[in-house]
């Protein structure tokens, strides 16, 4: 008698699945043989579905402006309870920025809510807010001295194959960093070698 569990991560959407089966083998003139299987379904805990309204973002995306290359990672981790991004900056070939962040649901407030944490030491929180055009993000956080940062954003699907992102404030100790701007990221298509 085997006993054990499986598990299912459909791709590209949809929550994982599981289920517990029993399965009865015999032996029947030196080989063994499986006589009887059954199997019922495990409810796993995710918070995939307060979440999928974001897959979206999924996938690996690429955007070029002025010399700059940046380069968005997305995946569902965790039994699909959360995303992270993953986004590197360079020019020239060089590394400017890198940083990891973790989309996830809040059940106390009930919100989408984000912790990134840059490469430069600093580290942040945000809120985010579905509106009709796309998602509001609300970040509040600290460099790696202590001073306090702001930043809002603005993140959208505009098709299949791009999303656009847009800084709308950023802020290091009340002092604005940059002018806003938009940018438009192309997914970046897997190559199938034919």
């Amino acid at each position: 008698v085997e006993e054990g569990v499986t598990t299912v991560s459909p791709i590209p959407g949809g929550a994982p699945a599981a289920s517990r089966y029993t399965a009865t083998h015999v032996l029947v003139d030196g080989i063994w043989q499986l006589a009887r299987v059954r199997d019922s379904r495990v409810e796993m805990p995710s918070n995939f579905d307060q979440l999928q309204s974001l897959e979206w973002m999924t996938g690996e995306w690429f955007s070029e402006h002025a010399g700059v290359t940046a380069v968005m990672t997305c995946d569902w981790v965790s039994g699909k309870s959360y995303l992270q991004r993953t986004f590197r900056v360079t020019r020239g070939g060089q590394l400017i920025s890198e940083s990891t962040e973790i989309i996830g649901w809040d059940p106390i407030q009930q919100q989408v809510i984000s912790w990134t944490f840059p490469s430069n030491g600093g580290r942040s929180t945000g809120v985010w807010t579905r509106t009709s055009e796309g998602w509001l993000v609300s970040q509040q956080g600290v460099t790696k001295t202590g001073l306090p940062t702001v930043a809002e954003s603005w993140w959208a699907s505009l098709d299949t194959d791009s999303i656009g992102w847009s800084s709308l404030i950023r802020a290091v100790d009340g002092e604005q960093l940059t002018v806003p701007r938009d940018v438009v990221m192309t997914r970046v298509k897997e190559n199938t070698g034919g």
